[in-house]
């Protein structure tokens, strides 16, 4: 098995040597990770994109990123960090479910661009799959443009077909799916209550924290039984910061406060993004959820 691959990546090397000084990219491996760079002019960084999770494929994966890269070698960066995915996502995934590892063109199934398709389209009966029309395109397409460029570096590669026209007949889209409105405007009346309750929690508590941070400005001490004025403490003692609990353990009658309710203090403080989908939800409904929305708010 070593040998034999041994040989393919004498071939590889031997069809690069034709592409000549015209090569920008390399393909590196360790112990457990598998990368590609493409070189950039000038003093640029490389452009690195992680293709360890191409592991999955088996002893033939570095012979897929090099393809990978003569596939991509003109695209954008987004473009390949998309693509990658798209393999992962795709290929790396039926190959998981179905148990398959490949070493080389010798022990590839032989209807492996066949049965990857079905795959995609659901229509796999052992691990059927739900993907819209453009994703099946979009994991078909990159694991097309790949096995082409195996093609070119060996022809025993050839052993992955890809059929003419794989989607034909079936629409560019998938269909819309139709909105449940009542489920919808149960979720968004859900939404509207978070926002209200957390609101009532917050707002007095934002008052008593405003109050107690004058107290201590004026170097009165302040009740670190009470969940606002203990805020205000830590606030006053780390320039307005609310830091790691191991470090507010240090601070005199401060350091009584559970973990539990530490991390409660810190979030009604600074809200983790879980806590405020309510108020994405609420927010975006005014703009008719235009995804041009979000980057606004986030």
């Amino acid at each position: 098995m070593a040998g034999r691959r041994s040989a393919q990546l004498r071939h590889a090397v031997v069809v690069e040597e034709k592409v000549g000084n015209t090569k920008k990219w390399d393909v590196r491996e360790s112990a457990g990770r598998l990368e590609v760079a493409f070189r950039r002019a000038g003093d640029l960084r490389d452009n690195i994109v992680n293709l360890s999770r191409w592991k999955g494929i088996g002893a033939a994966a570095p012979l897929f990123a090099e393809a990978f890269c003569r596939a991509n070698k003109n695209s954008r960066e987004t473009t390949r960090s998309s693509s990658a995915n798209n393999i992962v996502s795709g290929l790396v995934q039926y190959l998981t479910v179905k148990g398959v590892k490949i070493s080389g063109p010798d022990d590839t199934p032989m209807d492996l661009g066949e049965s990857f398709l079905t795959y995609l389209k659901g229509r796999d009966t052992t691990h059927p799959t739900v993907l819209s029309v453009e994703t099946q395109r979009h994991y078909y397409g990159t694991f097309k443009k790949v096995v082409l460029a195996l093609h070119e570096m060996d022809p025993r590669w050839k052993v992955i077909r890809i059929p003419p026209k794989p989607f034909a007949g079936l629409p560019r889209k998938s269909k819309p799916k139709e909105l449940d409105r009542a489920a919808w405007a149960n979720v968004m009346k859900a939404a509207v209550e978070e926002c209200i309750s957390t609101m009532d929690e917050v707002w007095p508590l934002l008052d008593r924290v405003h109050s107690a941070l004058a107290q201590k400005k004026k170097g009165d001490a302040v009740s670190l039984s009470d969940p606002a004025e203990a805020i205000a403490q830590i606030l006053a003692n780390f320039d307005g910061h609310l830091p790691r609990q191991g470090a507010v353990h240090k601070l005199p009658g401060v350091g009584k406060i559970s973990e539990s309710e530490y991390f409660r203090l810190r979030r009604l403080a600074h809200p983790i993004g879980g806590d405020l989908i309510p108020f994405f939800l609420v927010l975006a409904m005014h703009s008719g959820f235009n995804e041009g929305f979000y980057p606004e708010i986030t």
